[in-house]
């Protein structure tokens, strides 16, 4: 984290621009909180789109309405994971990229998995 003190903007993390950001094990765990964050967000619009499709189960325009916007809200998470310099697994589940190790995140977990 740096403080450019000209104009109070604090810089948590790089922002990956096409390069591979590697992460140190103080850094990866620090974007933990973040991650949830994102992640309880991104749960909360989909359990909703979820209950949208059952409930409309019988309209076909409708559910391939809700299906499109289940679909973009997966992308919206996606690309954020991939700016933030991190590599999507699957649906809320990430790699990390280490200096010396890879880490591993997964919702609803607040601890990183190292392989």
């Amino acid at each position: 984290m740096e403080l450019n003190k000209e104009n109070n903007i604090v810089r948590i993390f790089p922002f990956a621009h096409g390069n591979t950001t590697l992460f140190y094990e103080r850094e990866a765990y620090e974007m933990v909180p973040l991650l949830l964050r994102i992640a309880r967000q991104t749960k909360q619009k989909l359990n909703v789109h979820y209950a949208q499709l059952s409930f409309f189960k019988g309209q076909k325009s409708r559910c391939d309405k809700i299906q499109e916007n289940i679909n973009e809200e997966v992308a919206v998470w996606s690309e954020k994971m991939r700016k933030l310099g991190l590599t999507p697994i699957s649906l809320l589940k990430v790699k990390i990229p280490g200096e010396l190790k890879d880490y591993y995140w997964e919702f609803p977990s607040d601890r990183l998995d190292v392989f």
